[in-house]
């Protein structure tokens, strides 16, 4: 439904730009607004996140991403991009909770497939996010596959930051990737989801 219509797979498939957004530590609560639909919240999803985390290609726009979130009718009442490349929606108390709920769960369901497959293939395989939700960490070795590659680092930092502005944060928002060899705990790999390099799982060590 909710972040699975959202461009969450194909994390890496390719060099982001290298900019970086500035510090955020200010959280905002969601503006209200009254209209004929009944109060609504707007969230701004900023043009730094719609660039490098929800855009599919080179292609790709915020207009378009803006109508996927449009045509989601049940979940979002109306969205649009700014001329900055913002993408503004807005949605009831109601579909804000809802979207929060799913998206949790979402995260919840990509971990445990995560947890899963690492129990069965490889037992020192595992994830860690910070509590602020900014920093992922990841222990794997260069058997990683590429389906354990999408659950993580294709679909959790997404979901986190869209997390991040539905609870009330503001301003570009990224997130500290850092892969370590599970045998050895070597630091293998660091580097800002925005910047994320090709998917080489012969960089992580043997």
């Amino acid at each position: 439904m909710l972040a699975t219509a959202l461009p969450l797979a194909g994390c890496g498939t390719g060099t982001p730009g290298t900019e970086n957004p500035r510090a955020q530590s200010q959280n905002t609560t969601p503006k209200e607004e009254q209209t004929d639909k009944g109060k609504t919240k707007t969230i701004t999803y900023d043009k730094f996140f719609v660039k490098h985390y929800l855009l599919i290609g080179a292609d790709d726009s915020p207009e378009n991403t803006a109508k996927i979130f449009k045509d989601q009718h049940d979940d979002y009442t109306d969205a649009y991009a700014t001329p900055d490349g913002d993408v503004v929606i807005t949605m009831t108390e109601k579909q804000l909770e809802g979207n929060i709920k799913e998206y949790k769960k979402e995260r919840k369901e990509f971990g445990q497939a995560f947890n899963k497959d690492a129990k069965d293939k490889y037992n020192d395989y595992r994830f860690q996010i910070s509590k602020d939700g900014r920093t992922f960490s990841l222990w794997c070795d260069n058997k990683l596959t590429d389906k354990d590659y999408v659950l993580t680092l294709g679909s959790i930092p997404k979901i986190n930051g869209c997390l991040y502005y539905l609870e009330g944060g503001s301003g570009p928002w990224d997130m500290q990737v850092n892969i370590y060899n599970c045998h050895s705990g070597q630091p293998m790999q660091q580097y800002p989801w925005s910047q994320s390099p090709d998917y080489q799982p012969q960089n992580y060590g043997a």
